[in-house]
């Protein structure tokens, strides 16, 4: 039973066989099927089926086909899952995607400046990628990435009173890439600079500590949180947000696009566990299963 179906809306699926009948449902009733176009044994279908505006859910299951490939079977489920489907594109970078040991779920990986740490997500278009030539690719290529998350308990936080001038409320990342920039191509003087650069800032903010609140200091936030690879604690300021009513169970999902550490990122999440009234300028708070659609 997958523990996300609570986000987008589906919180009556709490038990084996409300998740069987709900799989079935979305292999009978979907809005789209993709196929891989490899001839393997036992291909594979991805059936996502639309439960609310923007919102989706997806089952991947192996197929068996007759010889004239008139009908199929599904035959074993490997993976089912929610996600958001309405999402900007979040960045153009380099991507490895890795095949999860213990399923034919793949999890993408890349590095962007502005989160300061390596971005895991749960891939959600894989059949997209086993169609795609990259599937042979041994290292990284450049692809759009359009990255969302679901959130099982979050709650709105005010927005931080933005100081000084646009130079200095600038984020840490966008200090280093301009320091290396102004580097003129010497690693050893960006090293000392944002080394310097760093240490200026961790004594504004062990200054600042002894008399605020660390979210007062800390405008956005991006961390790995707990054992598994695609989840992390984030803080986001709130740029657009909607409701969206699931039409199986009637329950509103709240959709957020918020700017992390500069990147865009929708975040979905049950009315009821989110804990605040959002409006635009105030911040998200939460710990989210971060997913990924690359444009192959």
């Amino acid at each position: 039973m997958h523990s996300y179906f609570r986000a987008v809306g589906l919180s009556n699926i709490t038990n084996a066989q409300a998740t069987e009948n709900l799989i079935k449902h979305v292999v009978a009733s979907r809005d789209s099927i993709r196929k891989t176009e490899d001839r393997d044994v036992n291909p594979l279908r991805e059936y996502t089926l639309e439960v609310a505006p923007g919102v989706c859910v997806t089952v991947r299951c192996e197929v068996d086909t007759d010889p004239c490939g008139e009908s199929e079977t599904p035959i074993r489920v490997l993976n089912y899952f929610p996600y958001i489907s309405e999402a900007r594109e979040s960045f153009n970078t380099e991507v490895y995607i890795n095949k999860k040991v213990d399923t034919r779920g793949y999890h993408g990986m890349c590095d962007d400046p502005r989160l300061g740490v390596s971005l895991i997500f749960h891939l959600v278009n894989a059949v997209d990628f086993l169609n795609s030539r990259f599937k042979m690719a041994s290292g990284a290529f450049s692809k759009p990435v359009s990255i969302t998350g679901l959130c099982l308990d979050g709650r709105i936080i005010l927005p931080v009173e933005k100081r000084g001038t646009p130079d200095n409320i600038r984020t840490v990342s966008q200090r280093h890439m301009n320091i290396i920039a102004d580097s003129a191509g010497n690693p050893q003087d960006a090293f000392d600079s944002i080394t310097q650069a760093n240490m200026d800032i961790y004594a504004e903010v062990m200054e600042r500590a002894k008399k605020e609140d660390v979210y007062s200091i800390v405008e956005t936030t991006f961390i790995p949180y707990g054992a598994e690879s695609d989840i992390y604690s984030i803080v986001g300021e709130i740029e657009e947000f909607s409701y969206r009513v699931n039409t199986f169970s009637g329950e509103k999902v709240c959709l957020m696009k918020l700017n992390c550490n500069g990147m865009p990122l929708t975040v979905g999440i049950n009315s009821e566990d989110l804990l605040g009234e959002p409006e635009v300028g105030r911040r998200f708070k939460g710990i989210v299963w971060i997913q990924g659609n690359v444009k192959f």
